[in-house]
């Protein structure tokens, strides 16, 4: 949601294989139904730092959680 194109999966795909692929893209096709999001390019770019209303309290509690 951040705005990335590309995900590292290599780990993912040496463990089980290309045809891991399918599922992968089932399941992200379930969570955006779920989520009522009709496309990737719609979702992408939705958490950008420009569009959230106090930037600064998001990287507060992002930081928090990786302290615990």
């Amino acid at each position: 949601m951040v705005g990335a194109h590309a995900v590292q999966m290599v780990s993912a795909l040496v463990r089980n294989g290309p045809g891991h692929l399918r599922t992968l893209r089932g399941g992200l096709e379930s969570w955006l139904a779920e989520n009522e999001w009709s496309s990737l390019d719609k979702m992408r770019g939705n958490m950008r730092f420009d569009r959230i209303p106090d930037p600064a309290a998001y990287e507060r509690a992002h930081f928090r959680t990786r302290l615990q």
